[in-house]
């Protein structure tokens, strides 16, 4: 809701230049994205494409940027071939003009489009680790740790499940977004719970409830700091 309504104040700005224009609107697909809300998710990306495509100066920092909105878009709503074909696209181009600060996002869509295949999903998800690594970016190692986590409850190997879990819980400390520790401890409980520890589950789950109220707690904050 925030996200939104900051989003609408952005727009109505009259000296807003094209390219946050555009930027803002890919936001906004992605805020419909996390909606499951299909028709104003494609929207906002038709806008951005049509901004881009009268705008080509704009590609070079942009496009591989609306390449993984537009792929993550097909991946939700139901043409994984097409994402597939998107997120490959996306890989080249971002290649091709040497786009690295979409890098952590791009190789996590790949992974996510590639989840078919094992092994090129891994390569993906673990190149997406180095990238947060190589920018020190412990918030983004913590959130990589946790995908790569799911990635391997869902192949059924608690083990290595458990072990990038234990990792993204030992740098808690370092990084600042609730959201993503809250997330943390939630995939932990569910590990213990598939590995029958119910005791564990319950206690990991309460510790991420609370990390959940301390993000609530964070978002009333902001709220009455903008009144």
């Amino acid at each position: 809701d925030e996200a939104f309504a900051l989003s609408q104040h952005v727009l109505s700005q009259p000296s807003l230049s094209l390219e946050l224009k555009m930027r803002t609107h890919l936001q906004r697909a992605f805020i419909y994205e996390i909606a499951i809300n299909r028709a104003s998710c494609k929207r906002e990306l038709d806008i951005a494409e049509e901004i881009i495509n009268k705008n080509p100066e704009l590609k070079p920092a942009n496009y591989t940027y609306f390449l993984v909105r537009k792929g993550s878009y097909q991946r939700l709503f139901g043409d994984h071939k097409m994402a597939l074909r998107i997120a490959e696209d996306a890989e080249k181009y971002a290649s091709k003009v040497n786009d690295t600060k979409n890098g952590a996002v791009l190789n996590m869509f790949l992974a996510y489009a590639s989840y078919a295949e094992p092994t090129k999903a891994l390569h993906y998800f673990e190149r997406g680790l180095s990238l947060c690594k190589s920018h020190k970016n412990a918030s983004g190692i913590a959130a990589m740790y946790n995908n790569i986590s799911r990635f391997y409850i869902d192949k059924k190997n608690l083990p290595l499940a458990e072990k990038y879990i234990d990792s993204a819980i030992a740098i808690a400390p370092r990084q600042q977004i609730f959201q993503i520790i809250a997330n943390t401890y939630r995939i932990k409980s569910q590990i213990a719970e598939l590995n029958k520890n119910y005791g564990d589950a319950l206690k990991n789950y309460k510790i991420a409830t609370e990390w959940t109220q301390r993000e609530t707690e964070a978002q009333r904050d902001t709220k009455v700091r903008e009144l």
